[in-house]
């Protein structure tokens, strides 16, 4: 009878032995569990940084194409606006230069032909100003996208 009360309790050890080793591997198989989980997370947030990388890269690509034309429209209207300033200085030149020929040329002239003349002269010198201050607003218009393209870059980038 003691023997077999020696072999019950020889098997309960066993047993409980066994319960430990299975509670000891489920407890590694959790800590596993969590720990390929949090690898998963991390591997699926770099991928979605990635996918966030290339997105800003190619609003980037974008602003920086726009701001590129920008700078050439900005480019061909300076040129334009200068030309036009030379087109104003030459003309007011022209226009004094004019006056000053026909009143000391020809004093018979009378004030009606030299009023037509200095007339058509102006309207000349308000045609190229008014282009000229149109090539001032459209300046102003243009610096003013450009300073909000690099405005949303900043913000694209941060």
């Amino acid at each position: 009878h003691q023997s077999h009360a020696k072999q019950q309790h020889k098997m309960h050890q066993e047993a409980q032995r066994e319960l430990t080793k299975q509670r000891e591997q489920i407890e590694q198989l959790r800590k596993e569990n969590i720990r390929m989980r949090a690898q998963l997370q991390a591997a699926q947030m770099e991928q979605q940084s990635q996918l966030d990388k290339e997105k800003s890269n190619a609003a980037v690509n974008a602003l920086m194409s726009q701001k590129f034309e920008m700078e050439e429209t900005v480019e061909k209207d300076l040129e334009q606006l200068e030309i036009l300033r030379k087109a104003k200085k030459d003309m007011q030149k022209d226009m004094y230069q004019s006056l000053r020929k026909d009143k000391a040329k020809d004093l018979n002239l009378d004030d009606r032909s030299l009023s037509k003349v200095t007339k058509k002269d102006e309207e000349k010198l308000d045609f190229y100003t008014t282009k000229y201050n149109e090539v001032l607003h459209g300046n102003k218009k243009m610096r003013k996208q450009i300073d909000e393209l690099r405005h949303d870059k900043l913000n694209v980038t941060a």
